[in-house]
């Protein structure tokens, strides 16, 4: 960690805290606007994020935005090439890892994004790709919200299509706890926001899908929305 970062995280988190992320090693864990301390088993109305190298490369624009649409408290959580169970680097902290380590350090949100999935389909068969999602959302678990940003592969049409149809189905089947926000289309409608490869971002691209993702976190805090006939829910009520 270097050593800007470390001491930005030592101002959120405190000097306790700060030791707890360094001893499970979350070094892109960045918290906003912590007010006190929030209890060990008890759920504020913060939001938690978590995410792989398109969240990472951006992390101050998610800040920014999260702060401007009102969220009184945000803690991320970004690293490149992870998944939800397996990364496609040597790192251990996985989604389903960083969700118990974010809580340990800074307590526990009752409303969360997760933006992962585009390391998952390199590594995870098609087939598994449902069980993967719910193993992430149950690991979040019940009495929270969830915000989950799809994927834009436009060189692997074919697995883009089925991690976000197993998204769009498992809305469907939890509407209480799961919403998803359509960052394909949007992404696919703005060439000039992404990077040659077609999936990382230009700054444009950050500044949009940090300000998109923020919008459309602010469902969370509404009355959960039926799904349509397609199973795609909409993030604006």
């Amino acid at each position: 960690m270097g050593t800007t970062r470390g001491r930005r995280l030592a101002a959120a988190l405190g000097a306790a805290a700060t030791c707890a992320v360094a001893a499970c090693g979350l070094c892109r864990l960045r918290v906003r606007a912590t007010v006190g301390t929030t209890a060990t088993g008890s759920i504020d109305d913060g939001l938690s994020m978590i995410g792989d190298s398109l969240t990472d490369d951006c992390i101050a624009d998610h800040e920014r935005a999260l702060a401007a649409a009102g969220w009184p408290r945000s803690t991320i959580d970004a690293r490149g090439g992870r998944g939800v169970a397996r990364n496609v680097t040597r790192s251990r902290h996985t989604g389903l890892r960083v969700v118990d380590a974010m809580r340990r350090s800074s307590g526990d949100t009752r409303h969360w994004v997760v933006a992962l999935g585009t390391n998952d389909v390199r590594v995870v068969a098609p087939e598994r790709y449902a069980t993967t999602i719910a193993r992430m959302l149950e690991r979040i678990g019940p009495g929270h919200r969830v915000l989950w940003v799809n994927i834009h592969l436009p060189h692997d049409e074919q697995r883009q299509l089925a991690w976000n149809t197993a998204l769009a189905t498992a809305a469907l089947e939890r509407p209480d706890q799961l919403l998803v926000f359509d960052w394909a289309t949007a992404a696919a409608a703005h060439p000039e926001w992404l990077a040659p490869d077609g999936i990382h971002h230009t700054a444009a691209g950050h500044a949009a899908r940090s300000a998109a993702v923020a919008q459309a976190s602010l469902a969370l805090s509404a009355k959960p929305a039926r799904s349509d006939a397609a199973g795609r829910r909409p993030v604006e009520e």
